[in-house]
């Protein structure tokens, strides 16, 4: 793999006399995928003006598909082409690693594929490539015309300079920045994303399709025709602001508040957006830290044992989550709020347990927002298909016994030995703010026969979120029995 861009005299002589003379040669064949527009480009350098002959171009058209990943996807299956690099920064010098095992797996995934096609019987023709008529031109200004099959961005990017205060086009970057890559993502029925992450970092299609709530197989990379035509960029070059109008802007966390530099949609040029430009333009949604996305339940698992303890569960097992709850454990139930104020005819059900109810509307979006927040999530096995992101099955032979669930998981989140160190939390809501109470704060909202028998202070606690009043007795005491004792139990292996 040799990078010409960093070349210079006689090494970058000899790399393009030696490359011109292989695309000349008739004694050596050359595979590619859409070689016309490479060819266009080429031809635009000294001693490239024959175009290439015996090329076996396995692009649209010639059996393979619309673009080289859906090819080795439909062709050779068992391999796997990262196709992300693809919309990253390619004006930028030197290239990322990643950038340059991109480069080097596309050209080599070639070769299966061209197997593949020959085994299928659709045996790809040689042919001779030479440029499209009229090209020509010279990209050392920003004015200049498009070339080599590639669109002319310059007007689209002076336009928007022009009406945005502190976004400028220059040579040489004249200060730090953050170096930002803007993607190009199409989700199924036209809608158009652009979205910029810190240069080097990889967006995961499927975190990004949680958090805009679309399944992943309706959400790719746009193409190299369709950048050019919904985005006014060629991929590679896509400045981070939009070109077009309808185009949806989403940033990673990390770029606010920081000066960003990226590709100014022409070869050689740079743009650079201070701080404001992007907290003042009122259309940019800033994206969840993808750091929290767990793409295994191992992982999911791991980050569970090193931070905070927080679990999602199915709406059906608010009784799993209430002893989860007793022990210290974050246990959110997917879909779980609290009723309303309650008035005289329903006061009744608003107290302790009828204090929450489920809202199915809401359980889609909880688990959503749980696999984006880093949490562990825990299904029913009906469910499993329906749940984006890391989660864990519960067994089929435990799911009617809310005390084998919780079992079950005292093992697969490994609390048994961290019974010494548990809290409690509000078993109805999962609350955590407690606010202590003395007896006659907590005159009236309590029988009588409990303030008489509960003498400490403070003896009450309230919960903070949904105001249910705790204390000490024999009930709390023989159910936080019970639970530890099971941990215990189990731990020393004792049934």
């Amino acid at each position: 793999l040799v990078d010409v861009e960093t070349l210079g005299g006689a090494a970058r002589d000899m790399a393009l006399g030696a490359l011109a003379a292989a695309l000349s040669s008739d004694s050596v064949a050359k595979l590619s995928f859409g070689a016309g527009p490479d060819v266009d480009r080429l031809s635009l350098l000294p001693g490239f003006s024959g175009g290439a002959r015996r090329v076996v171009d396995l692009g649209p058209g010639n059996g393979a598909g619309r673009g080289l990943g859906a090819a080795i996807r439909r062709w050779c299956p068992r391999l796997c082409l990262d196709k992300t690099q693809q919309c990253s920064d390619w004006t930028r010098r030197p290239l990322s690693p990643e950038q340059v095992a991109y480069a080097a797996a596309d050209a080599v995934s070639l070769f299966p594929l061209y197997d593949a096609l020959l085994s299928a019987g659709r045996a790809v023709p040689e042919r001779t490539v030479l440029p499209s008529p009229g090209r020509g031109g010279s990209a050392a200004e920003p004015h200049a015309a498009g070339k080599g099959g590639a669109v002319d961005a310059s007007a689209d990017v002076h336009a928007l300079v022009a009406a945005t205060p502190g976004c400028r086009v220059v040579r040489e970057v004249d200060s730090a920045g953050a170096e930002v890559n803007a993607m190009c993502i199409v989700v199924a029925g036209g809608e158009r994303l652009l979205v910029l992450f810190p240069r080097g970092e990889q967006v995961d299609l499927r975190w990004l399709s949680l958090v805009i709530g679309r399944p992943r197989k309706h959400t790719r990379l746009a193409s190299r025709d369709y950048c050019r035509s919904a985005y006014g960029a060629e991929p590679g070059l896509v400045p981070p602001l939009p070109l077009r109008d309808g185009v949806r802007l989403l940033a990673h966390p990390k770029l606010l508040q920081k000066t960003l530099v990226g590709s100014a949609g022409i070869d050689g040029w740079r743009i650079v957006l201070e701080p404001s430009v992007l907290t003042a333009r009122a259309e940019v949604e800033v994206l969840p830290d993808p750091a929290l996305f767990h793409a295994t339940l191992d992982d999911a698992l791991e980050h569970f044992l090193t931070t905070e303890k927080a679990v999602t569960l199915d709406s059906t097992l608010q009784s799993v989550a209430r002893k989860l709850r007793m022990i210290g454990v974050d246990a959110v139930v997917a879909g779980e709020v609290l009723r309303t104020e309650p008035t005289s005819k329903n006061r009744r059900r608003c107290e302790r347990t009828n204090r929450v109810r489920i809202e199915a509307t809401l359980i889609a979006q909880n688990l959503r927002d749980a696999a984006l927040g880093g949490r562990v999530i825990v299904v029913l096995p009906n469910t499993r298909r329906s749940v984006a992101g890391a989660h864990y099955v519960l067994k089929e032979d435990t799911v009617a016994d809310p005390e084998r669930c919780f079992d079950e998981l005292l093992d697969v989140l490994d609390l048994r030995g961290e019974v010494a160190e548990w809290g409690s939390r509000c078993g109805i809501c999962n609350g955590d703010d407690w606010i202590p109470l003395t007896r006659e704060e907590a005159r009236g909202a309590v029988p009588d026969a409990v303030l008489d028998a509960v003498l400490d202070e403070p003896a009450f606690y309230r919960c903070g979120r949904c105001t249910q009043i705790f204390w000490p007795g024999a009930k709390y005491d023989d159910t936080m029995a019970t639970l530890r004792g099971l941990a215990l139990n189990r731990a020393h292996g004792l049934s």
